[in-house]
C-alpha cells in the first residue's frame, strides 16, 4: 500500500502542479509534496532498518543419529572450512536416512556441547515478521515478511559420542 500511496502522490503532486487553480495550487502541492516524502522516507526505513517489522525466534529439537555407519560408536562428523576456524557439520536425525544432512553456511553458527545426557540438536532459527496488520498492509507488498535472519545449531552430543573431522 505504501508503494501506491507513493504513485498516487507523486501523480496528484504533478498534476496540482500543472491544472491546480492558483488559490489551490501551493496548499495541494504542499499536502501532496509531504505525502510523497512521507511514503519515501517510510519506503526506505522498512528496507534498511526494518520499520514494521520484529524479530521471532523458533526452536527446534530433533534427537541425533550417528552421523556414519560405524557399528558401536557413535559420532558426529565435521567438515572444515577455510583456515578450520569455520565448520560444516554432517548430521543425520534418522537412522533410515542413507546420507547425512550439512548445517548450511549462510547466518549460521554452529556449537558443539558435549556429555550431554542424550544427543541432540537445537536449531534456534530468527526470522523478521510483520509487528501487526497495521504493519502487514502499509509493507505487505515488499515481500519480506518472514525474512531469515540468522540460524545457530547446537549439537549436544551425549558420552561415548566422538566429533571427527571426514578429511
Amino acid at each position: 500500500m505504501i508503494v501506491i500511496t507513493l504513485v498516487i502522490s507523486t501523480l496528484a503532486l504533478f498534476f496540482s502542479s500543472i491544472f491546480g487553480q492558483k488559490m489551490w495550487r501551493p496548499i495541494l502541492m504542499t499536502i501532496f509534496g509531504l505525502t510523497f516524502i512521507a511514503s519515501l522516507v517510510f519506503i526506505v526505513q522498512n528496507d534498511h532498518n526494518h520499520y514494521g517489522m520484529k524479530t521471532v525466534t523458533e526452536t527446534k529439537t530433533h534427537t541425533l543419529v550417528s552421523s556414519a555407519d560405524a557399528k558401536g560408536m557413535s559420532m558426529l562428523l565435521y567438515h572444515p572450512l577455510g583456515n578450520g576456524t569455520e565448520k560444516v557439520y554432517l548430521y543425520r536425525t534418522d537412522a533410515n536416512q542413507s546420507k547425512p544432512k550439512a548445517t548450511q553456511t549462510e547466518k549460521t553458527t554452529n556449537s558443539v556441547q558435549k556429555n550431554a545426557d542424550k544427543a541432540v540438536l537445537v536449531t534456534t532459527t530468527k526470522y523478521r515478521v510483520h509487528q501487526n496488520n497495521t504493519a502487514k498492509f502499509w509493507f505487505g507488498i515488499s515481500g519480506n515478511d518472514h525474512e531469515f535472519v540468522s540460524r545457530h545449531n547446537t549439537f549436544k552430543v551425549a558420552k561415548g559420542w566422538f566429533v571427527l573431522s571426514d578429511v
